[in-house]
């Protein structure tokens, strides 16, 4: 049997107020859906011809309402705001990291490259990419609802099934679809921060002229995949941080924290060893 969560649990991207403030909208915009798609299948009971058979039109008609509504209340540009507040909170905080991190001896000039903006082109590409991809997610995910609630319909009338039961299972699957939401919510909010750790990073190593490397950090709990804890603490070349945060996205929490060759000391190394050690018992039946 697997253990309860470690007490030494913590987030390493910091963005769980993100993600909350986002759940928020994403169940108020769920919550207006229902009620709408409901309100307009009550007051179409003539879908029904008799209890056997649907009147095609009449469901064509209905499911072209349920679409309508899904664009205007589920898909859209309105998370972008969620993901460009997590990736600004990475640039935020691995230049304030930096800050901590790089000798005394750097130039301002230099130390310029560490101040947090999103003006690069690097971070408008990266941008333009999430806002793309949570975009077709949520187009995908209201694509499947209409499919499912279509099905639901058209079965239900021919097994059969009453009213109330059929608005049973139209508020169930409208109940997976927000879980769904929330999941894609969760997966961009950390995906926005990991990209930009990295874009940061890479921004600032072209100005300090020094190689700066992703130091991968996980929640150190038992829901961390043993392949992600078996990268607690060690270090990644930017590359290769890249690489890993696509490996396995969802439902992915970890984060990036930035290093360069002097902060990289031997208590750190010993430190991380202890951690990785813990996670691997703690994933151990």
């Amino acid at each position: 049997m697997r253990r309860w969560i470690m007490a030494i649990s913590s987030n390493p991207t910091k963005t769980r107020g993100i993600e909350k403030a986002w759940n928020r909208e994403i169940n108020k915009r769920f919550a207006a859906f229902k009620k709408s798609i409901l309100s307009e299948f009550k007051g179409i009971n003539r879908l029904f011809v008799n209890e056997f058979s649907i009147d095609p039109n009449l469901l064509s008609n209905y499911i072209t309402f349920v679409q309508s509504e899904l664009d205007r209340l589920i898909v859209g540009s309105w998370q972008e705001e969620y993901q460009r507040r997590s990736y600004q909170l990475a640039i935020q905080r691995l230049s304030a990291e930096l800050e901590r991190i790089v000798p005394v001896t750097t130039s301002p000039s230099q130390l310029l490259a560490i101040v947090p903006s999103t003006i690069s082109p690097v971070h408008q590409e990266a941008l333009g990419f999430l806002y793309t991809r949570s975009f077709e997610a949520l187009s995908g995910l209201s694509q499947e609802m209409t499919r499912t609630m279509r099905n639901i319909l058209f079965n239900g009338a021919q097994e059969g099934k009453g009213i109330a039961e059929l608005t049973r299972e139209i508020t169930n699957r409208i109940g997976v679809g927000r879980s769904r939401a929330r999941l894609i919510a969760q997966t961009e909010t950390i995906q926005a921060y990991q990209r930009g750790t990295i874009n940061q990073a890479d921004v600032a190593s072209d100005f300090l002229d020094e190689e700066i490397k992703m130091r991968w950090l996980t929640r150190r709990d038992n829901k961390v995949r043993h392949l992600h804890a078996r990268w607690h603490g060690r270090i990644f070349s930017r590359e290769d941080a890249f690489k890993n945060i696509n490996i396995s996205p969802w439902n992915c929490r970890c984060g990036l924290s930035p290093v360069i060759k002097e902060s990289d000391t031997e208590a750190k190394r010993q430190k991380f060893d202890r951690e990785r050690k813990e996670l691997r018992e703690l994933g151990e039946p």
